[in-house]
């Protein structure tokens, strides 16, 4: 039995661009339904791959979309490699991400991955990933309950007066153990708390 295949939808890049990543996809295995150029809409083709070029604001909110509605798989192609889109891609959802200067085999690679659930990064990302993983187990278990409640109300916006009454501690006792805090998290103030908090996912922002 012959299988169908795969449909694929393009978003955003030029013209000639996407003229190329036509060439990387495998014609027997992929078939475009959809090109879809910066700022256009896209129709209600039906599709199992959404290739997204993530350059514009507009870029990024498409690969959101597509990304959590979960029906596709994601391919962020972006013209800048840092580590910052990378990390953004695949914190958006992206089941992959690639430079989009790269040969054609390696995009074709970075596709077929996603589309097998396997996710193909840069070895500089995939290390950085792997250590604020271990930073984060290694916080997350230094950090008591309250610390952590503590992050999430400041977080919120909420007073010290109110957090303080919440776990039951004195405003003065409070603070003293949000010095403890800051020491564990390695920053310095409460901005900066909330922040590391919040990247390395033990609280919501």
């Amino acid at each position: 039995m012959v299988e169908r295949p795969i449909q694929v939808a393009i978003y955003g890049a030029t013209k000639p661009y996407r003229s190329a990543l036509l060439r990387c996809l495998d014609p027997y295995r992929y078939r475009v339904v959809e090109e879809v150029g910066p700022g256009a809409a896209p129709s209600s083709a039906r599709r199992r791959v959404g290739i997204v070029y993530l350059d514009t604001d507009s870029d990024w909110a498409k690969a959101d979309e597509l990304c959590r509605g979960r029906r596709v798989t994601v391919v962020g192609i972006t013209p800048d490699l840092s580590l910052e889109r990378v990390v953004k891609a695949l914190a958006l959802g992206c089941d992959g991400v690639v430079h989009a200067d790269t040969s054609e085999e390696i995009i074709a690679n970075v596709v077929d991955s996603a589309v097998h659930g396997e996710v193909v990064l840069p070895s500089a990302a995939a290390t950085i990933l792997a250590r604020a993983y271990l930073n984060q187990v290694s916080v997350s278990h230094e950090l008591e309950p309250d610390e952590l409640l503590i992050l999430q109300r400041l977080a919120e916006g909420s007073h010290l007066a109110g957090i303080a009454g919440e776990v039951g501690w004195s405003e003065r006792t409070l603070r003293r153990r949000m010095q403890s805090i800051f020491l564990t998290l390695g920053v310095s103030n409460r901005s900066q708390a909330v922040a590391k908090a919040g990247l390395l996912g033990l609280i919501e922002l």
